[in-house]
């Protein structure tokens, strides 16, 4: 059930009833619309069952660990975050945050010297000073404090920061002191790198002087040997992990949660609003009150979450399309645009824009991928049979065909997570083991449509232009052992 604490206003809101059409608009009670706003619609909903998942099981002070949050482009794993963060900000014995987005501009990871700064500049930020002086103002001995006119904490330099601030190994022993001033907190500080896929473009300022595998140490040292510090690693690139464990960070070193997308039911809650709770839907928007959705039906809603499925962004762009051209019909075309051309463009990879390292499959092996996975139970097929189909008649493995698929963010890997509701526990068999997916539900919608159109059928079967499968067989085990980016 949504959360009453998702927005801003009164409470009190009547039940949108359950009729024909699926939009409802908000009732205003004659006498009390001076004294009553209707709720503004909070860029967070839900997600009450996994919140308190999250807290309890993956920060469990019992022991602290690195954790890679993966989850879908645009599912709110962000929002999620920060949703976190506030929750711990509002609480009297929260938990201190230390949170870096890859995406600002002040939280670049892909240097050495920009990583430094950015660390320094978080742990000497307003807001990070507060929640420290909130928790235990002993602690800000460490740090030269000022506080200007307005009664704010300036960025000053740590006190036990040594040398430059682009000195990325004196700017983490400077934080290791820090945490371990911090152990008398009563719950674990959390760093969280949103975005972490972002240290994939890392370069080294000094090749003779490597300092990503130093990071990595403090990360480990920091969570997993001393106990300090909880660490999150966000991001939707599923290739992530890979690289992580090709450059010294093993996946013996942190664990994997995925983040799901809305179950139907919440999809269309979040869309149309509730029977119970107070979330007046997307469509009861009350900043757009004079811009009406279109009503819909119970079938433009199944066309609806086939074209969105549970993802938050996409149903958002759906309901905002759907206001502006005043049909649902545009709406959903513009749903999938993106998708139908990554998949379109997929079964010709020669035309890809290229990575670190071209393409391994062929058309016909991306159409078989669309082919398994389209008819499979709820769009999900375990990672073993995709290997091996992709396997047969190949030179390559399939392991290395399907993580060139997964290196392009053309499919997911999807591990078992009891922070995701949108697919069934049986999908993963009796072992649970990792399954393939599609990245998001509208490429589903894509790959069935195309698989019934004759010139991508033909594109699919046509010879590749892309270099030889036996020069493949040998480039690829010396690539993986020199470069460690496949």
């Amino acid at each position: 059930m949504p959360s009453c604490s998702t927005f801003e206003g009164s409470p009190l809101r009547p039940s949108l009833a359950q009729k024909r059409t699926l939009r409802a608009r908000p009732i205003v009670v004659q006498g009390v619309q001076n004294f009553f706003r209707a709720p503004r619609v909070d860029p967070f909903f839900n997600r009450t069952e996994e919140l308190k998942k999250f807290k309890n099981n993956v920060l469990n002070d019992e022991s602290c660990a690195i954790n890679v949050l993966l989850g879908r482009p645009n599912c709110g794993k962000s929002r999620f975050l920060k949703k976190v963060q506030d929750d711990f900000e509002a609480e009297e014995d929260g938990r201190l945050v230390l949170y870096i987005d890859g995406r600002s501009p002040g939280g670049d990871l892909t240097t050495p010297m920009q990583i430094s700064k950015t660390l320094r500049n978080q742990t000497m930020s307003a807001s990070f000073l507060r929640a420290i002086e909130k928790l235990d103002p002993s602690v800000l001995a460490r740090f030269e404090k000022k506080v200007d006119e307005d009664e704010k904490f300036t960025m000053e330099a740590a006190l036990k920061f040594k040398g430059s601030e682009e000195d990325l190994k004196e700017t983490l022993a400077g934080l290791e002191k820090l945490f371990e001033d911090l152990k008398k907190l009563p719950k674990k500080p959390v760093i969280v790198l949103d975005e972490a896929n972002k240290i994939m473009k890392w370069r080294e300022s000094d090749p003779s002087n490597p300092q990503l595998e130093a990071l990595f140490d403090f990360l480990i040292q920091v969570s997993k040997q001393l106990n300090l510090v909880h660490v999150i690693l966000a991001t939707s690139d599923y290739f992530l992990v890979g690289w992580l464990a090709g450059n010294g960070l093993t996946e013996d070193k942190f664990k994997r949660k995925v983040l799901g997308e809305l179950p139907e039911k919440e999809a269309r809650d979040f869309v149309f609003g509730g029977a119970e709770g107070t979330w007046p839907g997307l469509v009861n928007n009350p900043d757009y009150e004079s811009l009406p959705v279109p009503a819909c039906s119970d079938d433009q809603w199944r066309e609806i979450y086939e074209h969105c499925g549970g993802n938050i962004w996409l149903l958002r762009q759906c309901v905002t399309d759907a206001r502006g051209e005043e049909n649902w019909g545009g709406a959903l075309k513009t749903a999938v645009t993106g998708a139908l051309s990554a998949v379109d463009n997929a079964a010709k990879p020669g035309r890809l824009l290229k990575r670190d390292v071209a393409p391994l499959w062929n058309g016909a092996q991306w159409k078989k991928v669309l082919e398994l996975i389209t008819t499979s139970p709820h769009h999900a097929v375990l990672q073993s049979t995709l290997e091996k189909e992709l396997g047969k008649d190949s030179k390559i493995s399939g392991e290395l065909i399907l993580r060139s698929m997964v290196k392009y963010n053309l499919l997911a890997l999807r591990d078992p997570s009891d922070l995701a509701r949108d697919l069934p526990q049986e999908v993963y068999g009796n072992s649970m083991k990792t399954v393939v997916t599609l990245p998001l539900p509208s490429y589903v919608w894509a790959a069935k449509k195309l698989l019934q159109d004759e010139d991508f059928l033909e594109a699919c079967e046509a010879p590749q232009k892309t270099v030889s499968q036996w020069l493949w067989t040998r480039l690829v085990p010396l690539l993986m052992l020199n470069n460690k980016k496949l």
